[in-house]
């Protein structure tokens, strides 16, 4: 497959004629969001080359995005698309026809575009001596990972194991995976190789190249048996049979975890020793995420290649900011004197490279002494795309300033647009490593050099946190819950998440709660409850609008006992009627109970208190069964016991105590004789009978509940409920 990409670009380098510079092969797409009526209105530069613009719409989970919804002429700049719904998120594609040469623009766009309430599992996966030393600041990261929605968990292995067995505890903790994964690895975890490439075209450069695609491979085939070539100037990228370096240079199947690396080993080039970077990266991503700190949106491009015979690496950053931050917000400049002074979000920067320099942009040295203001970076150049190498150029630049995420964009393109509508940039790097024929990659898809460096997690941007959440239980089943302020200059309200044990998050409250309190009548199973309240804000942004939040304020509480929807029910007869009618009553032993439905003689009878008329005469039996749903429409009780038809006295029959004790003593008194005393559970089963006897003592094997008691008398049968606690 290789083969084939290579003779493909070869093709395109020989027959394109080239833009004049590398934005030219980008279509800088924008999206505004339209309430009413709700539509995406989507807009881009003009090329006056131009000669046609072809639009193309998929839902994200779709594989491809099919065909055309419109093909406008070369002057057209804008399209808008009305088939849309509010909260929903769509990707489009657009593609530019010039006199020789095409660009493409990717946009994720909608309508107040809501994130996902459960984001899925993370594992931080930290080197043993790193977690020992940094303990407070990595238990921190995985807190961070759990108040934005992730089911997180950490695991810590030696560096000095195989990357086999690392992946086998990977693939272990990820079994079963439904949904997004997440893997954030710390330290230097033993490294993945893999291949006999070399994407950086250089000759001396072939072989293996880390690969922690690798461990987001879940389920793929990844062979140590066929790739013999020791040619590579460095003895890292011989790959022999057995050495424990895979064959593989392309993906054997796609990639299921998002996937990023911090790993600041063997950087003598700083000062600071990896335990002190490490620190120092951990402390300002915790900073970011709870929005003590940000950076303007801008965006800056320093690019040292231009066209490049059509390859245009620098389209990498014009394509992916746009849509991010804005086409007038991107600055050609200079990347280490700009950024120096001030701050700019997104940046990318490329030119000639070595394993420790871009030319144009500079060294390892010099970042080692800078303090660069910018988040979230994309840098390209020959040899460094390998990163795992001593002072690394990606690594070197990852462990100064502010930045949080690098990736070697160029050979392929990559694809962060989602990050405009709240997914996290493991999702699209993800989205990167996968592509092949979904967005323009040029050459190198699916090449299994393919590296996020950085905290995978990371959003575009957050909201400040509420804080100070505090749980209590106002009964059994509603767990009351307040909270102190975002300090957000403002926010539309505050989003409530629940997740029972280990199950996903689910929101409970469709509009966000303006005030600072929040019940949760629906805490009905026993278990572990996590709560997340998380402030929320529709937020306009160059690809739309959507519901950005922030961190959750996280809280737990135990609930010990299951709830049912307990009540007592039977048929009350109506005194001397003939044909015999009658009613059927229930006791709530809940307020929580929202319904009750009856099943006599075939027939299905709907509410609390219904009349009805039996077939059957006096002194023959009928069976009915009741169920009773709670307002959570999570549970439900049904109880089926036998009722003899018998004409009722008026007569008043007391119990007490009611609640009574396990194996205590109850006392029935009424005005007329008593002859026997039947208790039913709740399925309807007889567990004690009492003849003639106004003193009842109970077993103490009956277990705690509520239960129907039948009172026979002289005058006929009455029944209530009792409660044994």
């Amino acid at each position: 497959m290789k083969h084939t990409y290579i003779l493909l670009f070869t093709l395109f380098v020989s027959t394109i004629s080239f833009a004049q510079s590398a934005s030219s092969y980008a279509v800088l797409v924008e999206a505004k969001a339209i309430q009413n009526p709700v539509s995406v209105l989507l807009t881009w530069n003009l090329d006056a080359n131009a000669s046609t613009y072809t639009v193309y719409r998929r839902l994200p989970h779709e594989p491809t995005f099919g065909t055309a919804v419109a093909t406008l002429s070369g002057t057209d700049t804008s399209y808008t698309d009305t088939n849309v719904e509010l909260n929903k998120e769509y990707e489009y594609q657009v593609k530019k026809t010039a006199n020789g040469y095409s660009g493409f623009g990717y946009c994720n766009a909608g309508v107040e575009v809501l994130m996902e309430d459960d984001k899925g599992f993370a594992l931080l996966l930290v080197e043993s001596n790193l977690y020992a030393q940094l303990t407070d600041n990595l238990d921190q990261a995985l807190e961070d990972l759990r108040a934005d929605g992730w089911r997180a968990e950490l695991m810590d292995v030696t560096a000095d194991t195989s990357s086999a067995y690392v992946k086998s505890l990977i693939v272990d903790h990820f079994s079963g995976l439904e949904g997004n994964g997440l893997l954030y690895i710390v330290g230097h975890v033993p490294v993945p190789y893999s291949g006999n490439l070399y994407p950086d075209a250089h000759t001396n450069h072939i072989g293996a190249w880390p690969a922690d695609v690798f461990y987001g491979d879940l389920d793929g085939t990844w062979t140590d048996a066929s790739v013999n070539n020791v040619t590579a100037s460095d003895t890292r990228n011989h790959n022999v049979p057995g050495d424990g370096k895979y064959d593989e240079s392309e993906l054997p199947s796609d990639v299921e975890l998002m996937i990023g690396r911090a790993d600041f080993a063997n950087l003598p080039v700083f000062t600071e020793d990896e335990v002190e970077l490490t620190r120092r990266y951990l402390q300002r991503t915790h900073e970011y995420k709870l929005g003590e700190w940000t950076l303007p949106k801008f965006a800056l491009v320093d690019d040292n290649f231009g066209g490049f015979n059509g390859e245009a690496f620098a389209a990498n950053g014009w394509r992916n900011f746009s849509p991010l931050i804005g086409k007038d917000n991107i600055t050609p400049a200079d990347y280490r004197s700009t950024m120096a002074i001030d701050g700019y979000l997104f940046s990318y920067g490329c030119g000639g490279g070595t394993f420790t320099s871009a030319g144009g942009i500079g060294n390892s040295a010099q970042l080692a002494t800078d303090s660069l203001q910018t988040g979230f970076t994309l840098l390209f150049g020959s040899y460094f795309g390998d990163w795992d190498r001593s002072d690394n150029f990606l690594r070197s630049a990852l462990a100064q300033g502010r930045t949080m995420s690098i990736s070697w964009a160029g050979r392929p393109n990559w694809f962060y647009h989602s990050m405009a509508t709240g997914h996290p940039i493991g999702y699209g790097a993800r989205a990167s490593q996968n592509n092949e024929f979904l967005y323009w990659a040029s050459y190198g898809a699916r090449f299994v050099h393919i590296a996020q460096l950085g905290d995978p997690s990371l959003r575009m941007e957050y909201l400040k946190p509420p804080t100070a959440l505090l749980i209590d239980t106002i009964n059994t089943f509603h767990v009351s819950m307040s909270w102190k302020a975002s300090t957000e200059s403002s926010v539309d309200g505050y989003f409530i998440y629940r997740k029972l044990d280990d199950n996903a998050f689910t929101r409970l409250n469709a509009e966000p709660v303006s005030g600072l309190k929040y019940i949760d009548s629906c805490a009905i199973l026993s278990g572990i409850y996590t709560y997340l309240v998380k402030a929320v804000k529709v937020t306009e942004n160059h690809s739309g609008s959507y519901w950005n939040e922030s961190l959750g304020a996280e809280g737990f509480i135990e609930i010990i006992a299951d709830k049912h929807a307990d009540g007592v029910g039977y048929f009350q007869e109506d005194f001397g009627s003939s044909p015999l009618t009658g009613t059927f009553l229930v006791t709530y032993m809940n307020n929580w109970v929202s319904s009750v439905e009856w099943q006599a003689e075939g027939n299905t009878i709907t509410g609390a208190n219904v009349s009805y008329e039996p077939s059957g005469a006096f002194g023959t039996f009928f069976t009915y069964s009741s169920t009773f749903k709670n307002q959570c429409s999570e549970l439900s009780t049904t109880q089926a016991i036998p009722l003899n038809i018998e004409n009722i006295s008026e007569q008043e029959v007391n119990i007490h105590p009611n609640p009574v004790i396990n194996g205590g003593q109850v006392f029935i008194q009424g005005n007329s004789q008593l002859r026997f005393v039947h208790i039913y559970s709740m399925d309807g089963s007889l567990v004690f009978v009492a003849e003639n006897q106004s003193i009842v003592n109970l077993p103490k094997n009956i277990s705690t509940g509520v239960y129907m008691v039948e009172i026979a008398t002289d005058s006929g049968k009455i029944y209530e409920r009792l409660v044994i606690e």
